[in-house]
């Protein structure tokens, strides 16, 4: 089974928040130290505009911010988490810390879901990002399952809907009414438009098209195509002409969902993250970063972006996203 996003972190058994957070490792405290630096002369100075932030527990480092930044604990961050589940009806389903703590998430599902056909279904997840990098933000991100091969789907609008951490009561309660709304709006767009996607066969043609919006043509330094592009797009179309949660599917089979769903196959269980040599993060940390808002969330943002644009084309249907 294909491992997603909700995989990479403990599954949440707890009920009370603070169980949750000790459960998940969102506990975790953090603090501002100074940094320092050696001068031309070999002076040890410290840096009047960075502090950075590191573990209570180790002081491990964690990033580096400026020095008016106000630092806010993950049991507070995630705190707009709790109103979700009370107020709005969302469950916890999975949650922890991304590499030493630079991020924290947390998964939650709506209990809603969609039934394409021959058992194929797809349930309402989505999905909550926060952490010590400097942004003091709390991003809120539509993540639908699809369950048939444990995939998670990807819109367009990467962030889903983004809002800065406060402690006033209401503005937190408000902020957690717009963001369900926001998951919602997504998911109704979804279920609309996989009706449509569904009625639109492919043509070889049209699928090598759809493909090479999804990964460009690009050129090597002696003008031919890109090899390793080309091994992206045949990997793809390996999945939509062999993976028996495509072809034995009515809605899937040979048709421009089935591109789609694809696409996101080959981004949760066969995309390469090719890391810098100075990157110390671990292989499953930069996987992880890149299925939230790296390459692979690009990529599968981008195949629904380029299927509802074809759609548009082969089957005069538009939907907005």
């Amino acid at each position: 089974m294909t491992k997603n996003i909700f995989d990479y972190f403990s599954k949440i058994t707890k009920t009370v928040y603070e169980d949750v957070l000790k459960e998940t490792g969102l506990d975790l405290q953090v603090y501002k130290r100074n940094q320092y630096y050696a001068d031309a002369l070999g002076k040890t100075r410290q840096n009047p505009e960075k502090v950075v932030i590191a573990r209570k527990d180790d002081g491990d480092y964690l990033g580096t911010v400026g020095s008016d930044f106000g630092l806010v604990q993950f049991d507070e961050l995630f705190k707009f988490a709790e109103i979700l589940v009370e107020k709005e009806g969302a469950g916890y389903v999975c949650g922890g810390i991304i590499g030493r703590g630079e991020r924290g998430f947390l998964g939650l599902r709506t209990g809603e879901h969609v039934n394409l056909g021959g058992g194929d279904i797809v349930e309402n997840y989505f999905y909550i990002v926060t952490g010590h990098d400097g942004q003091q933000a709390i991003d809120v991100i539509p993540a639908p399952i699809r369950t048939v091969n444990n995939t998670v789907l990807k819109m367009p609008e990467a962030k889903g809907y983004r809002f800065r951490h406060t402690k006033h009561v209401n503005r937190h309660l408000a902020a957690a009414k717009l963001s369900v709304a926001k998951v919602q709006n997504y998911w109704a767009t979804y279920q609309k438009s996989f009706k449509y996607l569904s009625a639109v066969k492919l043509t070889p043609k049209q699928l090598d098209d759809y493909l090479k919006m999804i990964v460009e043509e690009k050129l090597d330094e002696e003008g031919n195509p890109s090899a390793r592009g080309q091994n992206i797009r045949d990997a793809i179309q390996g999945i939509f002409q062999m993976d028996r949660n495509i072809v034995s599917l009515p809605s899937t089979h040979g048709t421009l969902l089935g591109a789609y769903f694809a696409v996101i196959q080959y981004c949760d269980s066969d995309s390469v993250v090719r890391k810098a040599k100075n990157d110390r993060r671990d292989e499953e940390t930069c996987k992880i970063l890149s299925l939230i808002d790296g390459n692979a969330a690009q990529r599968k943002a981008d195949g629904y972006a380029f299927a509802i644009k074809m759609m548009e084309k082969l089957g005069g249907v538009k939907v907005s996203i």
